[in-house]
């Protein structure tokens, strides 16, 4: 189910990766990356899918991402064990159903669960999605919804 291959080096400091290869699900996920735990820890990545299908797994998911995206984390022991991920640079496709669907843009998620979306968008085709702002418990947010077909 899962073909592993990896390539890095340590210290007592951290881990450094210049290839994570996997082969999964009729498909890869290639990474690279970074992993220190000197101030807390904190990871910088690359990752990239390319023929990934997740109906292989979960048949009720008919979707076949392919794409790229920078993932970063860190956990700040000093101030109270905070954490953020950041996605960005994401820059993925997929096949749903015969439809095309692109996911671009940026996203952070925090501790508090809040999220801030930056030029976030799902397209169908021609048809976008497009979320800017802030989703927490006053829910701040920009979206712009332009649908050109609601068919195929």
């Amino acid at each position: 189910l899962l073909d592993l291959d990896a390539k890095g080096k340590g210290t007592l400091q951290g881990l450094s990766f210049s290839r994570i290869n996997a082969k999964t699900l009729s498909g890869q996920v290639s990474a690279s990356g970074q992993l220190k735990w000197t101030d807390g820890i904190t990871v910088k990545s690359k990752v990239a899918a390319k023929g990934i299908q997740l109906d292989k797994f979960w048949p009720d998911i008919q979707l076949q991402p392919n794409g790229n995206a920078a993932v970063d984390f860190n956990l700040m022991p000093e101030a109270d064990n905070d954490w953020q991920l950041a996605i960005y640079d994401i820059d993925v496709g997929a096949d749903f159903k015969g439809y095309p669907l692109t996911l671009q843009g940026k996203l952070t998620l925090d501790q508090d669960l809040y999220w801030n979306l930056d030029g976030f968008s799902l397209s169908r085709g021609n048809d976008p999605v497009k979320l800017d702002g802030i989703i927490n418990e006053q829910f701040k947010h920009a979206a712009e919804i332009d649908i050109k077909a609601l068919t195929p």
